[in-house]
């Protein structure tokens, strides 16, 4: 099989593997849309302890909060100082795209808590949906964000093959030590 994107092998794994997560995130994003559209679709107006006003200002303010740390944590993250240490880089890759649609995933119940308790209109909760959709799809990877580094990711490390697992040596491991 050829790579059409020019990339080492565990570089390519590692886009795979990223795309794949952020695309469950985003999936989960649709499923909590559509959820929330049909809890608030028959809800009548929400009671709150706060004045209307009050928490819109804080809600909003919370949304804007993740939305900032949503991008700063993957523009951060994917940055070419941090991506340089070939043993790290699949790990911060991963994590920094994963970190930045999660935070899309939070505006979902933020925007679902607001519509419930304050307004539970379209014009209402449709920033929130916008959010998490908007940092799902920019959390998605890109090819040229692991192009063009002097040396190839690190293989992946695999996992210890334990007893009872096929591969694994007949011979029976070591009693552990009692804990002090």
């Amino acid at each position: 099989m050829t790579n059409p994107h020019g990339l080492d092998p565990e570089s390519e794994s590692c886009l795979h593997r990223t795309r794949s997560a952020v695309m469950s995130v985003l999936a989960l994003d649709g499923v909590l849309i559509a959820a929330s559209g049909v809890l608030l679709r028959n809800r009548g107006p929400g009671m709150t302890l706060w004045p209307a006003e009050e928490a819109y200002r804080w809600s909003h303010l919370a949304l804007l909060a993740l939305m900032f740390l949503g991008s700063a944590i993957r523009l951060i993250g994917t940055a070419r100082p941090v991506l340089a240490d070939p043993s790290r880089r699949a790990r911060r890759f991963l994590g920094s795209h994963l970190l930045g649609a999660l935070f899309g995933l939070a505006a979902l119940p933020l925007g679902f808590a607001y519509g419930w308790a304050v307004r539970p209109q379209l014009a209402a909760v449709g920033p929130f949906w916008a959010v998490g959709l908007v940092l799902g799809l920019l959390s998605l990877p890109r090819v040229d964000e692991l192009t063009g580094f002097d040396q190839p990711m690190s293989p992946r490390r695999r996992a210890r093959i334990g007893p009872g697992v096929a591969g694994a040596s007949d011979q029976p491991r070591p009693p552990s030590l009692p804990r002090p």
